[in-house]
């Protein structure tokens, strides 16, 4: 597609919403950048491709990821700054997963699911007791560190697959003596599904936020309040542990989208 093509849909409505009001959104353009990253370089080549499409004056702000030379990049623009919520959200959780007691849980958690996927017998072992017990046939998920969903899926799994793996964990014709020591303790348990319960409602703000069909930007202080007041609110059945988490979390949100300050409500 040329550039008055290009033109033509920006400026017509339908590049936002169509007749049947759904919503489109389409790519200006696509090119590399050879240089160097720099907060400086980046802005350069944004006002440069504004200018190239007759932009001038109608950008009213930059959703980015939360790297620093995106910022600079921004902030030279002179852009309203919209940094990603499934980024920043992911920023929040952090420091969460690093509490010592749930990073130690996960770490194990991670071990678990590792003995069972590095061994077929074993594997076919699970598959079989699965249909004993009337469970769903869901393999094991593991983790990849940097993305925090990935963990919360891994532990709600084995959750859902608690007595099964307890089962050929405890069963000496299948599992070996020396690996036994992986099987997780009832405590430990009962603290993997507070954790999967606090992560899930944060996996699930993060999977709508990315939905390339809704409009996104208005609900993300409503999300954050919601989440701050109702999921995030520590209640009577909640451990240390589980107090501790939401504490954390909760913390962050308010660090980064400072959902209470007037400037945040005034914009």
């Amino acid at each position: 597609m040329d550039i008055e093509c290009y033109k033509k849909l920006f400026n017509s409505p339908e590049h936002h919403v169509d007749k049947d009001w759904n919503l489109q959104s389409n790519v200006l353009v696509t090119r590399e950048m050879p240089e160097r990253h720099t907060g400086e370089n980046l802005a350069e080549r944004l006002k440069s491709t504004i200018s190239e499409f007759e932009l001038d004056g109608k950008i009213v702000s930059s959703v980015h990821d939360n790297a620093r030379n995106m910022n600079c990049a921004s902030e030279k623009c002179d852009f309203d700054d919209m940094r990603c919520f499934g980024h920043t959200i992911q920023l929040c959780i952090k420091p969460c997963l690093e509490i010592p007691a749930i990073a130690k849980l996960t770490s194990r958690a991670r071990k678990l699911v590792g003995h069972f996927k590095h061994s077929t017998t074993i594997t076919a072992e699970m598959r079989k007791r699965q249909k004993l017990f009337g469970l769903r046939q869901n393999e094991l998920i593991q983790d990849v560190v940097t993305r925090w969903n990935s963990t919360q899926l891994m532990i709600e799994r084995l959750c859902e697959q608690r007595r099964v793996i307890t089962d050929v964990m405890l069963d000496t014709t299948v599992t070996k003596k020396c690996d036994t020591h992986m099987l997780l303790k009832d405590h430990e348990w009962d603290y993997l599904v507070e954790i999967s319960a606090v992560l899930k409602q944060m996996s699930h703000v993060t999977t709508y936020m990315c939905l390339e069909k809704d409009v996104s930007a208005s609900v993300m202080l409503p999300i954050v309040n919601g989440l701050l007041k109702k999921h995030l609110k520590n209640s009577e059945e909640d451990s240390a542990l589980a107090h501790k988490m939401k504490a954390s979390i909760s913390e962050e949100l308010i660090t980064c989208f400072k959902p209470y300050d007037i400037e945040t409500a005034s914009t």
